[in-house]
C-alpha cells in the first residue's frame, strides 16, 4: 500500500525518454511507480519540460520537484502543471500558491 517513486536509473531513462520525443516508451517504463521525484536538471538537460510532465501525467504518475527555493522557480514549475514542490521555504511557496489561486 505505500507510494513508489522512480529510481535514479529509471529517472534518467524517462528524462531522455521525453527529450527523444519516446513518449509511449517513457511512459510505459513508468507503469511501476506513482511518482517521480526529481532536481530541475539531470546531467545537464532541464528535467521539467511540458512533453516529460505529459508523458508522466499520461502514465498516471505524479510530479514533483526538488529543492526549490525561490519564487520565481516555484511559480514556472505550478505553472508547467508539476503537481509538488519539495522546498525549504514552506512560507515562500503558501505566498506562490496563494497567488496562483487568485
Amino acid at each position: 500500500g505505500a507510494c513508489t517513486s522512480a529510481s535514479g536509473r529509471l529517472s534518467l531513462f524517462v528524462v531522455l525518454c521525453a527529450r527523444l520525443g519516446l513518449v509511449r516508451l517513457g511512459a510505459s517504463a513508468l507503469r511501476s511507480v506513482d511518482a517521480v521525484q526529481l532536481p530541475t536538471r539531470i546531467l545537464g538537460m532541464s528535467v521539467f519540460t511540458p512533453r516529460f510532465i505529459q508523458m508522466c501525467h499520461g502514465a498516471g504518475v505524479f510530479v514533483h520537484a526538488w529543492t526549490i527555493n525561490d519564487q520565481p522557480t516555484m511559480r514556472e514549475l505550478l505553472c508547467l502543471g508539476v503537481d509538488g514542490l519539495v522546498t525549504d521555504r514552506a512560507d515562500l511557496a503558501a505566498l506562490v500558491v496563494s497567488d496562483l489561486r487568485s
